[in-house]
């Protein structure tokens, strides 16, 4: 991998966010039950359930409301408590298909988020 400079959370510091207003914020899919910050987190569908059992993973933006900069979007293995560095697996296995499932899905919702407003900076492929 390419060096990629990195925030505190380890997120690429090309990307950038924005906090709408709280109906917009709604509408796209955040919640706030922790009332310090909006939370967006959507699972990623495996097509063969069977297959893919063992496989819960999950992608997250969590960005605290009174300073947008300090955001964090995770990648994470439910099923073990874990981040899932689904980037640096296909780094050194390109094929791998969880992987491959896994970065489809997330490039389709760092794209929506980027499309509704919220996210902005991010290209397609790019370290996350």
């Amino acid at each position: 991998m390419e060096d990629i400079k990195v925030n505190q959370h380890g997120v690429n510091i090309k990307i950038k966010v924005t906090v709408l207003p709280e109906e917009k914020m709604r509408h796209i899919g955040f919640t706030d039950y922790a009332k310090d910050r909006w939370y967006f987190c959507r699972v990623i569908k495996f097509p063969d359930k069977k297959r893919y059992k063992n496989f819960i993973i999950t992608f997250g933006v969590s960005i605290v409301k009174n300073n947008p900069e300090d955001f964090r979007i995770d990648v994470l293995d439910d099923a073990y408590c874990q981040p899932y560095d689904y980037q640096a697996i296909l780094e050194n296995n390109p094929n791998f298909e969880p992987c491959l499932i896994v970065k489809e899905q997330v490039e389709e919702w760092m794209k929506y988020l980027q499309d509704e407003g919220v996210l902005s900076g991010h290209k397609f492929g790019e370290y996350i």
